[in-house]
């Protein structure tokens, strides 16, 4: 089912910003359905299937994404990014645009998305 605030983002003034928004929250919350579902409306269907979004898929982002902040925590502390910087290199060999900032973890899957190059990462 099509999640009310994904809709009601295209209602306002097909406002495709607020979407985006909307599927990165469905994402983090795990929301599988529905983020396959706001991704197939707006024609990503092959996203969704290449990123293997099944629950597994979008709870496996997740743990990345926090897995990331605690490692950037731990490295602010410590000084010492070389566990960071590892574990980003292998998202972004695994075909994965790595973005970090004061907000959060964004990872976007690329053209090149391998996801059998993420097992044994977590």
């Amino acid at each position: 089912a099509m999640p009310a605030e994904v809709l009601a983002e295209l209602g306002n003034d097909l406002n495709s910003a607020g979407v985006i928004a909307e599927l990165h929250k469905l994402a983090r919350a795990g929301d599988a359905c529905g983020l396959r579902a706001g991704l197939d409306l707006l024609g990503f269907g092959d996203l969704a299937d290449l990123a293997q979004m099944p629950e597994t898929g979008v709870l496996e982002a997740a743990g990345f994404e926090a897995k990331l902040l605690a490692l950037r925590a731990e490295a602010m502390e410590s000084k010492d990014f070389s566990q960071l910087d590892a574990l980003k290199l292998a998202l972004t060999e695994a075909g994965l645009e790595v973005r970090m900032s004061k907000d959060g973890v964004d990872l976007i899957p690329t053209a090149n998305f391998d996801p059998t190059k993420l097992e044994g990462l977590l």
